[in-house]
């Protein structure tokens, strides 16, 4: 009998012990996906500024209008997990290459979406993986925004482009592991991939 009461304690003892490893196990599932949401592609301001050196602005419209739509796309790239893959998807796209002439991203999206799915009003984050139907939208509002210089293919936008300038070279502090000092600008996943975290 007192062999079975010690059992039973030692039972009562590894039960209690395996509600206290699940538990945080659990929230630290929890707290990295929730970490995913958050974090796409990395800081808004710097998506922004990569995205500004490629020709490709946040948002257009007449002088009087374009600071308030940039600032409702830069609102959208810090809140929307899917804007910020697809800012992710366009630098991926552009690789060391910058546009020619300036195209917007709330366009950009807006053709996007209508070659992934005509009936959708936005898509998912994971949907923004699609290299040669992202090129074709850009093709479009290309051709739309520049009806004086239409195009038939992406790289006839492109231009070669150098890259961060030296005294921007802070960001390798910020973003140690996917600075790469030769090119001199920051390496960007395709997908929403936050592994490592």
């Amino acid at each position: 009998m007192g062999h079975v009461k010690g059992v039973s304690r030692m039972m009562v003892v590894l039960a209690v012990a395996l509600t206290a490893f699940t538990i945080p196990v659990g929230a630290r599932l929890v707290a990295h996906s929730r970490a995913q949401d958050r974090d796409v592609s990395g800081d808004p301001v710097w998506l922004k500024q990569q995205l500004s050196q490629r020709n490709l602005a946040l948002a257009g419209g007449r002088p009087a209008v374009r600071e308030k739509n940039q600032e409702r796309v830069l609102g959208w790239l810090r809140d929307d997990p899917a804007y910020r893959a697809l800012a992710n998807l366009c630098l991926k796209a552009l690789g060391t290459q910058r546009l020619r002439r300036e195209l917007h991203l709330d366009a950009v999206n807006g053709k996007y979406v209508q070659q992934v799915d005509p009936t959708a009003k936005q898509l998912e984050a994971e949907a923004y993986n699609d290299i040669p139907r992202l090129q074709r939208a850009m093709v479009v509002h290309w051709n739309e925004q520049y009806p004086d210089e239409t195009i038939a293919e992406f790289r006839q936008m492109l231009e070669e482009f150098k890259g961060i300038p030296e005294q921007d070279s802070q960001q390798e502090q910020q973003w140690p592991g996917n600075y790469d000092k030769n090119r001199k600008f920051i390496v960007l996943p395709v997908t929403g991939s936050t592994s490592g975290f």
